[in-house]
């Protein structure tokens, strides 16, 4: 499921995989840093996808990436996810999700509403922007829909947990919150809501959900796991390598190499074991929710300031595209950390 519409380059931003749902970390030195290095070069590329691109050679940017990061966020966040189901109540549960995801959405998308009004009021023309598909799915931003969509599979993921159990009251409680779910899917798909934009996507879902249950009891086992280190390359590079020869194995819209490419992203993840970076490394390994959040503030800066300035069409060949995602990159990172210094901004606007 992770990045759709999962039929452009343009749809597959991030995630918040950066919001590992049960990792319960109080400082950066106890955070897995090899999970924050995978997630912040999945960031990193997911910029990557929403800068344009003029020759082949920048369009190596998104052969490589499209397969592997939303997926990838999406598989990380459910695994840890299930992983702490046991220990977490509902409420918990509920609180939580407000507090990582729902509140830094609604912030964000306060924030990218006002500046599609201000570029409204600048430039002319319709602002795009339609209440209801803003509000529940995302459409503020190019990359909001990942939390709206994040949040629908936990939802099913935690639907399915309490199905399975042997107490009719939470048996009860998740066909309650599955039907709503779906329900949520539904008229997304039915609208072509940006986000949900896929009805093969219900193949996603399984692939990740199933994925999260099998993975979650076997987080910290997997280390030097030869097999498994060798099944996650050939996933990754089946994934790109379709990717490059435009076979994205879709069914009812929905590419199949998404969960490949982001499957075994996670499995390799997984296996690497966690190691000591130096301190400036590691906070900036812990930002990657952040710069996937603020990115396209810069990136619409930037187009914007090309546009005023009579160079809109600027040719995007490879060294101009990975220079503009890199610059970007570290403007978010540095956004991010600015962001952490203020209290209450830090809680609205990074979950934190």
């Amino acid at each position: 499921m992770a990045l759709i519409p999962l039929s452009s380059y343009r749809d597959a931003p991030t995630n918040a995989a950066f919001l590992i749902a049960e990792e319960k970390v109080s400082t950066i030195g106890k955070r897995n840093i090899t999970v924050d290095l995978a997630r912040l070069l999945a960031a990193y590329g997911v910029i990557a996808l929403h800068v344009p691109f003029s020759t082949s050679a920048a369009e190596g940017f998104n052969i490589l990436f499209w397969p592997l990061c939303v997926p990838f966020f999406y598989a990380i966040s459910l695994t840890y996810f299930v992983s702490g189901l046991k220990q977490a109540s509902i409420p918990d549960i509920i609180t939580k999700t407000w507090r990582r995801i729902l509140l830094p959405y609604l912030s964000w998308t306060t924030v990218y509403v006002s500046l599609l009004l201000a570029k409204r009021l600048l430039l002319g023309g319709d602002s795009g922007i339609i209440f209801w598909r803003v509000l529940f799915y995302g459409e503020s931003a190019v990359q909001l829909y990942f939390l709206p969509t994040l949040v629908l599979l936990q939802s099913v993921t935690l639907a399915i947990y309490l199905i399975v159990t042997p107490n009719s009251t939470k048996r009860t409680l998740g066909t309650t919150i599955l039907l709503i779910a779906l329900a949520y899917l539904a008229w997304g798909d039915y609208n072509d809501c940006f986000g949900v934009a896929a009805t093969g996507q219900v193949i996603g879902m399984t692939a990740f959900i199933g994925s999260a249950f099998w993975l979650s009891p076997r987080i910290h086992t997997l280390t030097f796991r030869p097999g498994y280190i060798i099944t996650a390359i050939v996933l990754i590079v089946s994934a790109v390598y379709l990717n490059y020869r435009g076979y994205n194995l879709s069914v009812l819209n929905y590419p199949l190499i998404l969960p490949i490419g982001g499957l075994g992203l996670l499995l390799l993840t997984l296996c690497i074991p966690t190691y000591t970076l130096p301190n400036w490394l590691s906070i900036l390994a812990s930002t990657s929710f952040g710069i996937y959040l603020s990115h396209i503030l810069f990136l619409e800066a930037f187009e914007f300031i090309l546009k005023v300035t009579h160079h809109a069409n600027l040719e995007y060949n490879f060294v101009v595209k990975l220079l503009e995602v890199t610059l970007i990159f570290l403007l978010a990172a540095a956004l991010t950390l600015l962001i952490r210094k203020i209290p209450i901004c830090k809680q609205l606007f990074l979950g934190e």
